[in-house]
């Protein structure tokens, strides 16, 4: 693997992590106090349109290829 391979792999992961961050805060905003914080509808949707889209390809994979990401996620 290239160090430009992983860095683009860093940067991902890097980027996966605020964005699991910033959904949380979201979601804590909206259970907690709805009326008083804000809440970015925009981005709910972005991740909302990103969950649907991945169970999608999930859906469509071939037994092998689930094996082998269920490995690959695993490591």
């Amino acid at each position: 693997m290239s160090s430009c391979e992983d860095k683009d792999s860093a940067a991902t992961r890097a980027a996966a992590k605020t964005d699991v961050e910033l959904l949380k805060r979201f979601w804590r905003n909206k259970k907690v106090a709805l009326e008083i914080l804000h809440f970015d509808s925009a981005h709910i949707e972005k991740y909302m349109a990103h969950i649907s889209n991945s169970v999608d390809l999930l859906s469509r994979l071939t037994q092998q290829q689930e094996r082998f990401a269920k490995r690959y996620l695993s490591n």
